[in-house]
């Protein structure tokens, strides 16, 4: 999958509300979720999609928009920003884009 389709997919299911059916359809089945929060790397589909779904129900209100986006091959870095209880947050999603056979 080239990043620009892959992205395509990405924002179409962050914007549709990080929907869990919608998430697994778009991860690999040996996708890797790295976070500062979990200290270890949480490994296959059925974990990442599971994290991913509680970082947008936690991160995804009204004000969560992505402010840029860097391509670099398979790599995309999409930096968003959103506020919670009156706290600026500013972070970035790191995606690896594969393709799957």
């Amino acid at each position: 999958m080239s990043a620009v389709t892959g992205l395509k997919r990405w924002h179409a299911v962050i914007n549709g509300g990080s929907d869990p059916a919608a998430l697994a359809a778009i991860i690999a089945d040996d996708a890797v979720f790295h976070s500062p929060v979990v200290h270890t790397p949480q490994r296959g589909r059925a974990i990442v999609t599971a994290y991913l779904a509680a970082a947008g129900k936690t991160l995804g209100n009204d004000s969560f928009h992505y402010v840029r986006e860097l391509v670099d091959g398979d790599n995309a870095m999409l930096e968003f920003v959103t506020e919670m209880d009156g706290i600026t947050v500013n972070g970035i999603d790191l995606i690896r884009l594969t393709r799957r056979a």
